[in-house]
């Protein structure tokens, strides 16, 4: 599993100036965050949904970094692509 710099652009795009403070704004520990970033693990559905609500966006969005991938490859399974 690569990282996600994208999603730490993407924090921030969001007005988050350090991961630390995105981390504090969802209430869970810096580090967790840096892992999904680093890619050492994907974030929970939880962790996800606590993410797009601090965000204000869509699980789906948040969804589409780290799964975008096996969702591509699902649509060619399903011949949606």
């Amino acid at each position: 599993m690569r990282g996600n710099r994208p999603f730490e652009e993407y924090l921030e795009n969001k007005g988050f100036s350090s991961v630390a403070k995105f981390a504090e704004a969802c209430g869970i520990k810096p580090q967790q965050v840096f892992n999904h970033i680093r890619g050492n693990f994907k974030p929970s559905i939880d962790a996800m949904f606590t993410y797009a609500k601090v965000l204000g966006v869509s699980v789906d969005e948040i969804m589409n970094f780290w799964y975008k991938e096996d969702f591509d490859e699902l649509d060619k399974i399903l011949g949606n692509k």
